[in-house]
């Protein structure tokens, strides 16, 4: 079976040697936490504990 969420140092490189044109869609679905909580005893919206995330993906695109 496939697994397409936990990737292999070879999975990786086989899709970087991927020589094919054109554009690469993807699609990332998430699932929030009501409560995210940290190790330092630090909670909130499991959708504000994204933010950080996305604003640094957005900045790649």
């Amino acid at each position: 079976m496939n697994s397409y969420i936990d990737s292999t140092k070879e999975g990786f490189m086989a899709f970087r040697e991927n020589v094919q044109k054109g554009l690469i869609h993807m699609l990332n679905l998430v699932r929030f936490r009501k409560i995210a909580t940290y190790p330092d005893g630090r909670s909130m919206a499991g959708v504000e504990a994204y933010a950080p995330y996305k604003k640094m993906q957005l900045s790649l695109i």
